[in-house]
């Protein structure tokens, strides 16, 4: 039976339009629709629940930090290297040891080929830094990308 011909209409020709009113595409795309939202959001939510666990903030000296990041990276762990340089400016902005720290979590983050980030790093550290007399080594290493 086809969409509009019921048993009741299909004597007389007619269609019935609870029938037709049902099956329309346009009906089965708001049904598909409401179905994929649906299973959307609970992947969304579940995403939601997932156990990791932010490492609290804790304050440190900012050749602490510095200094703990500067071994890492002798000892060749440049991926704990950078996001340890990264804190030391996170922490100590507008401290000596930060606009160093820049240019060393740059180089860290060359070492473990993540150019991409290593670039906007360099970037940013010749944008803030023009006149630092590192910025020489700066260009250098953009080049080397």
């Amino acid at each position: 039976m086809t969409c509009g011909m019921s048993a009741n209409y299909s004597r007389q020709g007619g269609q019935d339009p609870d029938v037709c009113d049902q099956m329309t595409p346009r009906t089965l795309s708001r049904s598909t629709f409401k179905a994929s939202l649906v299973a959307g959001l609970l992947a969304v939510l579940s995403a939601c629940g997932s156990d990791d666990e932010v490492a609290p903030y804790v304050e440190r000296p900012v050749e602490e930090i510095y200094n703990e990041a500067y071994s890492a990276a002798l000892d060749g762990d440049y991926k704990a290297a950078a996001p340890l340089f990264d804190e030391v400016e996170r922490q100590h902005p507008y401290s000596v040891w930060a606009t160093q720290a820049q240019l060393m979590a740059a180089y860290s983050l060359y070492q473990t080929n993540q150019y991409d980030n290593a670039i906007n790093a360099l970037d940013r550290f010749i944008q803030l830094n023009p006149s630092n007399p590192n910025v020489d080594y700066a260009y250098y290493l953009k080049g080397l990308i």
